[in-house]
């Protein structure tokens, strides 16, 4: 058993990757999509974040009752090939991409702020389309932090989620928090969110709106609104026949990402794999002692735990529950790794 754990300990490298747009074919055509790679999302963790859709919150592009949320056409998809910027835009990965998580961003001046929601679905499309309210747990506290010290919301109601609305004439979110003053749900004064509308300001379609008694006085704010969901293990790349990145599957072993259609179409006698080191950057491998786990598809039974497409988990503790380590090729939970495959 030492033997193996060394075998694996002895791949375990690591390669920073740049944020920019990477091209995933999606629906049969090639789309550049800017990926955010690195760590620096605040509480959405780590990198590998497949933009879904951009926003500005002073137009009505994306307003509640935008045909934008029911539909599976693009808008805009050049500004998807950009980061954290004016550029609206809503790409392929709003219908046709599966997630666990979506990384929620808001922009007010230079500043951003993110916050992640955990939740699975086959789409955000999926969630949002039917209109059919779906909950969420975050918090108000959460969501004003999106805001930031200048957050209002009023006390009381405080629906979460997809498709937050209660009266269409009133505030409402495609995805956010709806409040009220009452102690009830029925006149909604107040919200944060995306794809927002309803009084007291139908004019703001991103950002925070409060009047009649919000906690922090009556707010008109429009932000830039982000929304992008994570590439990981559960990454629909990995069970789809979709390829990445085509044309770097030219080259041999460099920084860019890539699948290719030998992923689906070669058969194998064996697979050579290698992770990769960034020559100024080294970190020795670490594995705790015991449970090691190994092969395709090594999965924890926590939800929480260590996961990964292949590879190795370890854990302290004599048993596979609650897995903290693991070397491998797309893992999830705590850390995302970058990888490289190659079969012969």
């Amino acid at each position: 058993m030492k033997q193996i754990i060394d075998k694996w300990k002895k791949r375990l490298n690591f390669s920073s990757q740049e944020n920019r747009a990477y091209q995933l074919l999606l629906d049969d055509a090639k789309v550049n999509i800017y990926c955010h790679m690195t760590d620096d999302l605040d509480s959405c963790g780590g990198g590998g974040w497949t933009m879904v859709m951009k926003m500005d919150g002073s137009k009505q592009t994306f307003n509640y009752n935008s045909e934008l949320w029911i539909n599976t056409d693009d808008f805009n998809p050049q500004g998807g090939e950009t980061g954290f910027d004016l550029n609206e835009t809503k790409l392929p990965t709003y219908w046709n991409t599966s997630f666990s998580k979506i990384c929620l961003g808001m922009k007010l001046g230079d500043l951003l702020r993110f916050t992640v929601i955990k939740k699975e679905a086959s789409s955000l499309y999926s969630l949002i389309a039917d209109g059919q309210y779906r909950e969420t747990s975050l918090g108000r506290d959460t969501w004003k932090s999106l805001i930031g010290s200048d957050a209002s919301l009023q006390l009381n109601c405080n629906t979460e989620g997809f498709n937050a609305v209660v009266k269409d004439q009133l505030s409402k979110a495609r995805i956010g928090i709806i409040a009220n003053n009452q102690n009830d749900c029925k006149s909604c004064d107040s919200r944060i969110g995306f794809g927002t509308g309803g009084s007291p300001d139908h004019s703001n379609t991103c950002g925070n709106t409060a009047k009649h008694g919000g906690d922090n006085g009556d707010k008109h704010i429009k932000a830039l609104g982000y929304i992008l969901t994570l590439f990981h293990y559960q990454y629909q790349l990995w069970s789809n026949k979709e390829s990445l990145n085509l044309s770097e599957g030219e080259i041999g072993f460099h920084s860019e990402e890539n699948k290719l259609p030998s992923y689906r179409k070669t058969s194998i006698s064996k697979i050579c794999i290698d992770i990769k080191t960034d020559e100024q950057i080294r970190f020795n491998a670490s594995l705790q002692l015991n449970y090691n786990k190994e092969g395709f598809n090594a999965k924890s039974p926590s939800a929480q735990s260590s996961n990964t497409r292949i590879g190795f988990l370890g854990n302290n503790k004599d048993y596979c529950r609650n897995c903290d380590s693991r070397i491998g090729f797309s893992t999830e939970n705590p850390v995302v790794n970058t990888t490289l495959v190659v079969t012969e």
